[in-house]
């Protein structure tokens, strides 16, 4: 079967490391070489250097600055007590650059990614929805092109609202101009089945659930008991954007002198980044940025992984609406997840369907150290966990479901994709 020749426009370039940028990969690396090609908007700094590498044309434009003064703006709300203010200080900004973007940056890049799909005789566009710019100038690409178009949705445009400091009509002008590019899609992927019934009924579009699944040769035994009698490890990789959540995991520790029922507690954390802020003693290894499967093989190394997510009312869209797709990783190491984090959201949700290890929806130490006891302490709950964990990934969180879904969303059969290319996944 013939697969269209396709466009994946992004702001997040297919690559091996970033969570965006692996999912992106693996998908490509499933499509036929001579028939798909990237238009990338990254952010300023990014470095282009690996252009071409999985041996399809990739373009390469930095995407305009899309953020007002978030940190001045917030800091001026602390200080003063109004919180109105951080979206005032910070709306000076955003509303007059997004109307900039909108009317004078967006034309051009459209121009740009046409002249690019048309040298490569583009017949379909896949348009990832991460940030503004791309859901200003989608529909825009794919009308000029008159070729069908298709999306996926990481993240509720609300996420932007937050991250950017965007002002009250900025985010109105831009969820109208996201409404318009659902209805001119003719296939959706969303990352949550959250998100699905939302979308389902706020825009009235059906949608397929593309949540990243880990490779079959990556998963690693389910765990049959702690790797120490006086230690206790918890993992954690990837970023750590729910800093709050984050602090009060290490003032829990804190607070029990960094032991849980006689074992000394270790965090073992693993990404490019960290956030560590301690008054006192901690006990952190920090092994920075891996490789995927170094990442699952060092989390099958630990007792426990840790996923945080924000309890922030701000967030509280993405919270119901996104899918931590570092959880795909954790369960791939074979052992259980504490989740930390609202009861109303994606991964609570999911653990009520496959209980993987213990979700803790307060930011109290007492009741993180209780829930981080019994994963230490209770046998059964350990292994029912882990054997839970399996069953996620045998059902819904591996290859085989990720390639349907995405065939589905392109609008071939799975086969014409799978046997297209041999395949190296990396895994989240």
């Amino acid at each position: 079967m013939n697969v269209p020749r396709l466009l994946l426009l992004t702001g997040t370039p297919p690559s091996r490391a970033g969570v965006g940028g692996i999912f992106l990969n693996d998908l490509c690396l499933s499509y036929p070489t001579e028939s798909i090609s990237c238009f990338a908007l990254p952010s300023l700094g990014y470095d282009a250097s690996m252009e071409n590498w999985n041996g399809f044309p990739i373009a390469f434009v930095h995407r305009p600055m899309e953020h007002g003064l978030v940190v001045p703006g917030r800091y001026v709300a602390r200080l003063t007590g109004l919180p109105q203010l951080e979206c005032y200080i910070s709306g000076l900004v955003t509303f007059p650059l997004h109307q900039y973007i909108r009317n004078v940056h967006v034309p051009a890049l459209t121009r740009h990614a046409v002249r690019f799909a048309r040298q490569q005789r583009v017949e379909l566009v896949w348009a990832v929805l991460n940030t503004p710019t791309l859901i200003y100038m989608a529909y825009r690409v794919a009308a000029d092109l008159h070729v069908p178009l298709v999306v996926t949705v990481w993240d509720p445009p609300e996420r932007f609202a937050v991250d950017l400091g965007l002002d009250p009509l900025t985010l109105r002008i831009l969820l109208r101009d996201f409404k318009k590019t659902l209805h001119t899609a003719v296939r959706c992927s969303v990352a949550s089945e959250g998100m699905q019934s939302d979308y389902n009924k706020r825009y009235d579009i059906e949608s397929v659930v593309l949540i990243h699944g880990v490779h079959q040769k990556l998963r690693h035994p389910p765990a049959k008991q702690l790797t120490g009698e006086d230690r206790f490890i918890i993992g954690v990789a990837g970023s750590l954007y729910a800093s709050r959540e984050w602090q009060a995991l290490l003032s829990a520790l804190s607070s029990v002198n960094w032991c849980i029922d006689g074992r000394n507690v270790m965090l073992r954390v693993l990404g490019s980044g960290g956030l560590l802020q301690a008054k006192g003693k901690v006990r952190v290894e920090y092994l920075g940025w891996r490789s995927v499967k170094e990442t699952i093989d060092l989390m099958s190394q630990v007792d426990v992984t840790y996923l945080p997510y924000w309890f922030d009312d701000r967030y509280s869209s993405s919270v119901r609406q996104c899918f931590p797709n570092k959880l795909t990783t954790y369960l791939a190491a074979g052992r259980p997840v504490l989740f930390h984090g609202p009861e109303d959201s994606s991964p609570a949700h999911f653990f009520h369907r496959f209980p993987v290890g213990l979700c803790c929806h307060s930011l109290e130490g007492s009741q993180i150290i209780r829930s981080l006891s019994r994963l230490a302490t209770d046998h059964e709950l350990y292994i029912s966990a882990v054997q839970a964990g399996q069953r996620a990934l045998d059902e819904e969180l591996n290859q085989q479901v990720f390639m349907r879904r995405f065939a589905a969303l392109i609008g071939v059969e799975e086969g014409a994709l799978l046997s297209a290319r041999e395949i190296a996944f990396s895994s989240p």
